[in-house]
């Protein structure tokens, strides 16, 4: 007798396993229910085909719903058909669902009488992992060949978006046809796998318009999209794909309608649109993923207005993981994302109303059509809060003293020139320390970039492809020594003074919230520039030196100095002193002398009085 030891011949498929019973599914006598696994038994065999049926390994039929779905139907065995609806299969976390539903598959609770069958509920009798291996069932599912794109899917129609005689329209979808098969482009065009082509617009873009494919071409701007939530956008419009009105004809159609008729998901996954782009390998090895930046508020004290709370102009920087052969920069996941541009080539600045960026023509700041890849409509932020355009250099500045249809100019860069600074509040890119916003489009403006106080569209600006704010293209900025420094916001300081009757009294400083600089010193120290107190100034009479009072002088500014040693040093403000004349009990009601040396010190006293009272109010 010969013996063979080894192991069990591999077998075709998978196990589908509920733990909190310790049960497989199983056919026993046609009959879909639960019972303990067994690996070696076909009838608990299950396998994925290519349209997203189990089709199980004993008599090759598929699973299905004996009627109309609803919670506790019973599941049954049908012959595979691709395009009964009931056989479609997707998973949800470790849910297995009903294509098109919110029905799992569900073993266990006492409506189903020892029956798998469909409910809504999403406990522990409706979680299913593959038996032995501890994976979700999906992840069985046969894997498409690299780069064969995905499926574009309206749940409201359980159809894909497809390509027939060149028209764009839905179909039952086939998930291996390449005709519905799409792949995004580094330049946020959607292509089609059969032909390569690039989905596009017939005419102008306005409702009930049709799609059509083109030519790949990564200047036009109507192959550019966008997703917001479910919807799939044309850039620079409020246009959906849609597919279903009458006026659509049978086509796909761009609409401004927000319905289920304009919803796209991934077919098969369950996940937006938008997130099937991937990461874009760029000329020389790197590949950049695109990510999206949280716009944070910082409180600054300002009088005679209180709190204002205005939007940050720092955003937390990106981090760049390295690997060998290629640098990868994997920021986090995003809801709408979009492909980066090659590091340190900046951005677009785009006005949604006029559908142009901001752009340099003949040393002109004026608008265009949109062209990502010249570098005269790119900019970037420096540490200091300046845009610098990545063609020439130069920095956006104002022509002149900045008042409303001032034209904007490119100028040196200068830390300094209060005229080169920066700011956003929500959607407008302002001037700092004034009202004034960048602005396009009004007649007093000529074709030109001008600076305007208003805050309607034309004054509105994003980040062209992305849809982001302009000051969320802030980044950390490494300074020579290798050092990086993010621009912080700053809170205007209060001074406190003692003046009677009321004791200590906190005064809003008079001075500009200044700039706070941290500045990378030969030893890795940091120098850092605040305001001060109020300084004090002795006043001399002919009795000699009176008590010192607070001085009505602006402010001056206060350094503190990096030491040899690693040490900083900041001057301390001079302690308040009570400087109330002791026998001064009333002043407002005694009469004093005002040549007298009492005089002059009820005189100096009066003056504080009124300085206290009008900056507190």
């Amino acid at each position: 007798m010969r013996i063979f030891f080894g192991i069990a011949e591999a077998r075709e498929g998978f196990l589908i396993h509920q733990a909190a019973q310790n049960k497989c599914i199983s056919i026993e006598n046609e009959k879909i229910t639960a019972k303990s696994c067994n690996p070696m038994t076909d009838n608990q065999r299950w396998r994925w085909t290519q349209y997203n049926q189990l089709q199980n390994i004993l008599n090759q039929t598929c699973l299905s719903v004996r009627e109309t779905a609803v919670d506790w139907v019973r599941l049954k065995l049908s012959t595979c058909n691709r395009h009964n609806k009931y056989q479609v299969w997707v998973c949800v976390n470790d849910l297995v669902r009903l294509n098109g539903t919110i029905l799992n598959v569900n073993y266990g609770n006492a409506e189903g009488r020892d029956n798998v069958v469909l409910y809504q509920g999403t406990y522990q009798f409706s979680k299913w992992k593959v038996y032995g291996e501890n994976v979700r069932v999906c992840e069985k599912r046969p894997q498409v060949q690299a780069g064969k794109g995905f499926l574009i899917y309206n749940i409201a129609h359980d159809k894909c978006i497809s390509i027939e005689n060149e028209n764009i329209t839905t179909r039952s979808c086939k998930p291996f046809i390449d005709n519905q098969r799409w792949r995004w482009t580094q330049y946020n065009q959607l292509q089609n796998i059969l032909d390569q082509t690039c989905l596009s617009v017939r005419e102008t873009p306005v409702n009930w318009v049709r799609l059509k494919l083109s030519t790949c071409n990564r200047h036009d701007k109507y192959q550019l999209w966008v997703c917001v939530n479910d919807f799939v956008r044309l850039n620079g419009t409020i246009l959906n794909v849609n597919y279903g009105n009458p006026q659509g004809g049978g086509n796909v159609v761009l609409y401004e309608g927000i319905q289920g008729w304009s919803k796209w998901r991934v077919f098969g996954e369950d996940v937006r649109v938008c997130e099937e782009r991937k990461a874009t390998s760029t000329p020389g090895g790197n590949t950049t993923t695109p990510f999206t930046r949280t716009l944070h508020t910082t409180t600054v004290t300002t009088p005679p207005w209180g709190n204002t709370t205005t939007p940050s102009p720092v955003t937390s920087p990106t981090t760049a993981a390295t690997t060998p052969g290629a640098n990868t920069t994997t920021p986090s996941p995003t809801t709408s994302p979009t492909t980066t541009a090659q590091a340190d080539k900046g951005f677009l600045i785009y006005n949604i109303a006029h559908n142009k960026c901001i752009s340099i023509e003949n040393e002109k700041i004026t608008a265009k059509s949109c062209k990502p890849l010249t570098d005269k409509q790119r900019w970037r932020w420096t540490q200091y809060n300046q845009l610098q355009n990545i063609l020439n250099q130069t920095f956006l500045s104002v022509r002149e003293m900045p008042v409303d249809w001032v034209r904007l100019k490119l100028s040196t860069c200068n830390r300094h020139d209060k005229y080169q600074v920066w700011v956003c509040v929500n959607d407008l890119v302002r001037l700092n320390g004034t009202i004034l916003n960048v602005n396009y489009g009004n007649a007093q403006g000529r074709g030109n970039v001008v600076l305007y106080q208003g805050i309607k569209m034309w004054s509105k600006w994003r980040v062209y492809g992305e849809d982001v704010r302009v000051c969320e293209k802030r980044k950390a900025t490494s300074t020579p020594g290798g050092n990086t420094t993010t621009p912080s916001p700053t809170t205007l300081p209060t001074t406190t003074v003692t003046i009677p009757p009321w004791g200590n009294t906190t005064i809003p400083s008079l001075a500009t919230p200044p700039t706070t600089t941290a500045t990378s010193t030969r030893g890795g120290n940091t120098t850092t520039t605040y305001p001060t107190t109020l300084p004090t100034t002795t006043a001399t009479t002919p009795g000699g030196n009176m008590p010192t009072i607070p001085s009505l002088a602006t402010p001056p500014t206060t350094t503190a100095t990096s030491t040899q040693g690693g040490n900083t040093t900041t001057p301390s403000p001079a302690i308040p002193i009570d400087w109330r004349p002791t026998s001064l009990t009333d002043p407002s009601t005694e009469k004093v002398d005002t040549k007298s040396d009492k005089g002059i010190l009820y005189a100096l006293y009066k003056e504080a009085r009124e300085y206290i009272k009008y900056y507190v109010q």
